[in-house]
């Protein structure tokens, strides 16, 4: 009653508003029941939950906290007054094989805001898991797994009421922590999902970073990756703001699933739908070209081939191959990001020598994402892609059945942390950021000097841009050390410590405090 009395006090056309919006919204809900259903099409078969424990070891929980970083850059902190944190697990196999790499990737979170606090993590089941997240969650915005983690199923006993006995990977167990999960027939898959303490829909995200489960070296399949992720937050690629949707025949009257990337792009897109679609043409114009910064792809699959209706099979080692040249991916494809199958085609999309392609959203059974409207909303809001997956399940709750048929496999592979219109609106780092110590001699002293260069970025001419910031890297984070005028292009850090690591932010910025994305550089002269 007394939130009825509170709604009835607001101005009649905010209450005009909000009823327009629920006709609106109620008119456009998707009736899931009657959409052509994603089927399993290539070779071989989903891999089982027997399939999955036989390549675990039973081994107890081991934790490490290895380091917070605090974030510090003013253009961050003046944003807002809640500090958004992230928790970085990584397996110790990875981390003892790239921890500057990983540490790294701390520091490039760090720089745009985030508190980072990383973890080396091993052991346990996912109820172990879900539970040291919870340990954290105050503020908690989400989760990075770097390596091989626990793994949760979900089970159905008739998926869409045609496919019989389905069982999956779900990270939603992982997103939702005040939620039910329930073994009711105890055989270590759930298949009952409740409110709980709280409700069903998730409080932060999760991303997977994981190459175990591909052809060649894990550590050497990461090393890539997490160099170019590193060049993305570094600001050194730059894409087309522009997106495709690729869809096939069984789908392609559906103007939601062609067009909804318009919440995203406004009217920089391409919708390519059957009969216009073809295996090859999606493999030599699409995937590997530069023009497209997100692609959408409606198409039959398995775990690790898509199957076209032209053409037929392309395989998760050819679309490794291409390389896939877009920034991320949205795959409305059966079972592609099924990420404990060897060889998935999720995997294939990010882990290869393309020199972007850092995020993709799909799902680990047959089913997807629908409302795409809701997803892209999100990233077109300029939120990461895991927040946007994690809000696209709020928007769609409370869940029936056919939501846990369609949706209970979704979850993201890759940088969860990666946002589209990266460069929109903003004013861009310098460029060719160098770093070089030099000795400056006396009489009776020997001055070391860390001396940092870099060139002006055309890109800022005309916005407004005053001068530079330089930040420098200690324990609790950046710490600013000096600003300078746009005309300058050089600062001198004297009277360092010969031999000591030092690790620079230098950033752009306006009269009015806005800072672009910083260069980053390491300087570490031996003795």
């Amino acid at each position: 009653m007394n939130r009825l009395k509170k709604l009835f006090k607001l101005p009649w056309f905010i209450l005009l508003v909000i009823f327009i919006e629920g006709i609106l919204l109620s008119s456009t809900a998707v009736d899931k029941a009657g959409i052509p259903l994603l089927k399993w099409m290539g070779p071989g078969r989903p891999g089982t939950y027997e399939d999955y424990l036989a390549g675990q070891a039973n081994k107890p929980v081991q934790v490490k906290e290895l380091q917070v970083l605090r974030p510090a850059l003013n253009r961050y902190m003046n944003l807002t007054t809640e500090t958004k944190k992230v928790l970085v697990l990584v397996s110790p196999r990875v981390f003892s094989g790239l921890h500057e790499k990983i540490l790294r990737y701390g520091i490039d979170l760090n720089l745009h805001g985030y508190e980072v606090t990383l973890v080396e993590y091993s052991g346990g089941n996912p109820v172990h898991l879900r539970s040291f997240i919870i340990s954290r969650k105050q503020n908690l915005s989400g989760c990075v797994f770097i390596g091989d983690f626990p793994v949760a199923w979900y089970e159905v006993e008739d998926d869409f009421y045609e496919y019989g006995y389905a069982e999956f990977p779900c990270d939603l167990f992982f997103m939702d922590l005040d939620g039910q999960w329930r073994d009711t027939n105890g055989n270590e898959r759930y298949d009952l999902h409740q409110d709980g303490s709280g409700d069903r829909m998730p409080e932060i995200f999760i991303g997977r970073i994981d190459g175990s489960r591909m052809e060649g070296d894990e550590i050497e399949i990461l090393n890539r990756y997490f160099d170019k992720n590193h060049e993305y937050w570094s600001g050194n690629i730059y894409v087309h703001q522009y997106g495709l949707t690729y869809t096939e025949d069984d789908w392609s009257m559906y103007g939601d699933m062609l067009n909804d990337i318009s919440y995203l792009y406004d009217n920089n897109y391409e919708a390519i739908s059957a009969p216009s679609t073809d295996r090859n043409d999606y493999l030599d114009d699409r995937l590997n070209n530069v023009k497209y910064e997100y692609i959408q792809l409606a198409c039959h699959s398995s775990s690790s081939a898509h199957h076209f209706v032209r053409n037929g099979l392309l395989t998760s080692n050819q679309v490794r191959d291409a390389p896939p040249l877009g920034l991320s991916y949205n795959l409305f494809c059966c079972s592609a990001l099924r990420y404990t199958d060897y060889n998935c085609l999720g995997t294939s999309y990010i882990f290869n020598q393309g020199q972007k392609a850092l995020s993709v959203v799909g799902s680990t059974k047959t089913g997807s994402m629908l409302e795409f409207r809701f997803f892209y909303q999100s990233l077109g809001a300029r939120n990461p892609v895991g927040t946007a997956l994690k809000e696209w399940f709020e928007r769609i709750a409370p869940y029936d059945i056919y939501d846990v048929f369609w949706h209970y496999g979704m979850t993201v592979l890759g940088d969860p942390l990666m946002v589209m219109l990266s460069g929109e609106k903003d004013i861009y780092p310098p460029l060719h950021l160098n770093g070089s110590t030099q000795e400056n001699h006396s009489l009776l002293m020997t001055e070391y000097i860390n001396v940092l260069n870099w060139d002006i970025n055309p890109l800022n001419e005309g916005k407004g841009v005053s001068g530079y910031r330089i930040y420098l890297l200690q324990q609790e984070g950046f710490i600013g050390l000096h600003d300078l005028d746009l005309n300058e292009y050089e600062f001198l850090h004297r009277s360092v410590d010969k031999g000591d690591k030092y690790v620079y932010a230098v950033v752009t910025i306006k009269s009015t405090g806005e800072e672009s994305r910083p260069a980053i550089v390491e300087i570490c002269d031996p003795e």
